[in-house]
């Protein structure tokens, strides 16, 4: 198993590489895309991806989306093709995570 920030190091961020679809239509094995949502965070400052750390008794959700499996053809796809399948799966469950938090803190759940 293998876990991928796929945005890359270098971004942009939100923007998923080719790389992670690649390996998956390769080697058979299925991505899980997440994506998460925290209420309070502490974001660095100078960081390009906007990366945040939760304070203590913030509320963290953290969804897992249904694994995405590709034929071995997938890794012929070209590279934008690739990065936006993967991005649009990544947004989904960021929502999906951005969702289940608001519910949360409005005490529906």
């Amino acid at each position: 198993s293998v876990i991928f920030a796929a945005d890359g190091p270098r971004g942009p961020r939100g923007v998923a590489k080719a790389g992670p679809l690649y390996l998956a239509a390769k080697t058979g094995r299925p991505i899980y895309p997440a994506g998460t949502a925290c209420d309070r965070r502490k974001i660095f400052k100078g960081s390009w991806s906007k990366t945040g750390l939760p304070l203590p008794g913030s509320r963290l959700v953290v969804f897992v989306g249904s694994p995405l499996s590709f034929p071995p053809e997938a890794a012929r796809w070209p590279l934008h093709v690739q990065s936006r399948v993967l991005t649009a799966a990544i947004e989904d469950a960021a929502q999906a995570a951005r969702r289940e938090l608001t519910r949360w803190v409005k005490g529906e759940g």
